[in-house]
């Protein structure tokens, strides 16, 4: 299950143009508009009675506390200032210790719900059971009445089947006597939408009641993206697309290697986090990418890892030589004095380590003047189907490259060749 964060304005038009399927107490047309640079200057925002409410969409929570949600009752002042907004480099603080920063590009213009009571909801996919969260004192001080909230278990089924009686009684004793027929029938529609269009996480904070039914005002998803075989229909006509997080600009050579996997049966994944960084890699498996990046950050080396990603479920030789070639480019670009190359992964089920170790080779071949002229030195761990003579194929090469290679087997730790590694910076 690969889970991707979809834009809040997809996220409630697929809600509101589904959710008839499981209640009939929820029939109003999804109203909000999704204002980006290539329509602020001709949008035409239609008339709502009690005003606008714009905000940023772009994967982040906790607009309202970084003043991000901006209430007008006059159309040219909400465009104003998504103008202004889009202007500016905008610093979130997404922790206590913890910011990121970035260009805003699309936002969100909704109308103003008049309102006194707000909810918090949410559902989670974990591996055997989906988890609710319910609080009758939702909104933007949500954590800070965290304690309020009640946790519910729910068995994972195949099809969509509504909620258990137990767990709705639950919630319905956090309820008044006028909301709970209302409230009580949204949340177990909802619930068998998300598990039928394959949610695996959805937070809505808060919803509130209105004349109008229910309303949400602020929500949060992710979708199974394996699951878009099933679903390409449905998630298409609410304009379903999994963009980059806030601050997380693609580079082109990710943009590359997101175009490789997407033709591939297996998966191929690359993200820089330092384009001038000393420790560079080409691991195999997620288990063994994230084994070998804590390592790293564990020896005080963080802040020299180049790139974090992975080359793995057997891909061919072709895939991993241009898959090697990008990621030793970016590496070859990069300013630092001292440079060091890990070939690794753990002990591979299916595989073919010589197959791809050939592809890694020809990747090296290509660029091997310059690796020898920089003073690179690589350093090899791998196990599993053909893995002896990969690792005889890789260590012939290298020599005859006269390039410094270290090379070993599923004998030696994975973590002690990132000591080797740094003790060479």
């Amino acid at each position: 299950m690969a889970q991707k964060a979809i834009q809040e304005f997809s996220a409630k038009k697929l809600i509101h143009q589904n959710i008839s399927k499981y209640t009939d107490h929820f029939f109003q047309e999804y109203q909000g508009v999704q204002i980006t640079p290539d329509n602020v200057d001709s949008i035409s925002l239609p008339d709502f009675d009690n005003g606008y409410v714009a905000k940023p969409d772009e994967l982040f929570g906790k607009r309202g506390k970084n003043n991000l949600i901006f209430m007008s009752n006059n159309k040219t002042e909400i465009i104003q200032w998504i103008k202004q907004k889009s202007s500016q480099t905008i610093k979130l603080q997404v922790s206590s210790v913890r910011t990121i920063q970035g260009k805003l590009f699309t936002f969100l213009v909704e109308p103003k719900i008049p309102h006194e009571k707000e909810f918090y909801l949410s559902i989670s996919s974990q591996r055997d059971h989906n988890v609710i969260y319910f609080s009758n004192k939702g909104g933007v001080d949500i954590e800070e009445n965290w304690n309020d909230t009640i946790e519910l278990k729910i068995p994972f089924t195949i099809e969509p089947t509504p909620l258990p009686k137990l767990v709705l009684d639950k919630i319905s004793a956090q309820l008044s006597e006028n909301e709970k027929d209302i409230v009580l029938t949204f949340i177990d529609a909802l619930y068998q939408l998300y598990c039928e269009l394959d949610f695996t996480y959805l937070e809505i904070n808060p919803f509130v009641l209105t004349d109008q039914g229910i309303q949400m005002l602020d929500c949060v998803a992710r979708l199974d993206d394996t699951a878009y075989y099933k679903n390409s229909l449905i998630w298409g006509r609410a304009g379903i697309t999994f963009p980059k997080p806030f601050g997380g600009e693609a580079l082109p050579e990710e943009l590359v290697v997101e175009q490789i996997d997407s033709k591939s049966g297996a998966s191929l994944k690359l993200k820089v986090l330092n384009r001038n960084g000393s420790i560079w890699m080409l691991t195999s498996g997620g288990g063994g990418s994230v084994i070998f990046a804590d390592t790293v950050g564990d020896l005080g080396f963080a802040n020299q890892l180049a790139n974090y990603g992975e080359y793995s479920g057997n891909p061919s030789t072709d895939e991993t030589e241009e898959y090697a070639d990008i990621v030793i480019k970016l590496m070859l670009n990069s300013k630092a004095k001292k440079k060091v190359l890990i070939i690794g992964g753990g002990i591979a089920n299916f595989t073919d380590i010589k197959k791809t170790f050939i592809g890694l080779i020809s990747a090296i071949k290509q660029n091997s003047q310059q690796i020898k002229r920089q003073g690179i030195v690589i350093f090899v761990r791998r196990g599993g189907p053909n893995y002896e003579e990969g690792l005889q194929l890789m260590k012939t090469e290298m020599q005859n490259l006269d390039i410094e290679a270290h090379v070993f087997g599923p004998e030696t730790y994975m973590t002690h060749i990132i000591e080797l590694a740094v003790n060479k910076l």
